[in-house]
């Protein structure tokens, strides 16, 4: 049985890891981002309701010339969400056609697809793209998450920007 477990677990796995590598390609696809930093998430575990679900997050930017911001938010994915997962953490590189941006320029709503998939321990991934602001979030490690869960879908994430 464990056996059997174990080649699920690495099915599912491999399965995300391809998709998410499909991810990273169309959300580099565009030679004309440039990497401003990188932006760090934690993510609060929770139940998926089969079509979707919603999870707070908190999210710290570190941008490439040192600064560091805070953020909360939400992240809402509709689409084939089954089970649960405890807290997960997610890193993506932020990039920006003009080369930066602003404090507090990653505030706002980002859309895209997502996939992952969990035995125990799994992965997934989410390649996102703002709706105002020209800047994508661009998977640079796969989501870390503990649970039972697969999911797939669209995704959108609502960033929150924490003045100090």
């Amino acid at each position: 049985m464990t056996n059997v477990f174990q080649l699920t677990r690495t099915a599912l796995a491999s399965a995300v890891a391809v998709t998410a590598l499909g991810l990273a390609t169309a959300a580099t696809a565009d030679d004309k981002n440039t990497q401003i930093g990188m932006l760090e998430c934690t993510v609060e575990g929770g139940v998926g309701l089969l079509l979707g679900s919603k999870k707070d997050m908190t999210c710290t930017f570190e941008r490439k010339d040192g600064g560091t911001e805070k953020y909360t938010g939400r992240v809402t994915k509709i689409g084939v969400d089954i089970g649960v997962t405890k807290e997960s953490h997610i890193k993506w590189a932020v990039l920006a056609p003009s080369g930066k941006a602003d404090a507090g320029a990653l505030a706002g709503k980002y859309d895209g697809v997502t996939a992952e998939a969990t035995v125990a321990g799994g992965v997934g991934a989410n390649a996102l793209f703002s709706v105002g602001n020209n800047l994508t979030l661009q998977p640079f490690s796969v989501q870390d998450q503990k649970g039972l869960n697969i999911a797939g879908g669209l995704a959108q994430i609502k960033l929150d920007y924490v003045t100090e």
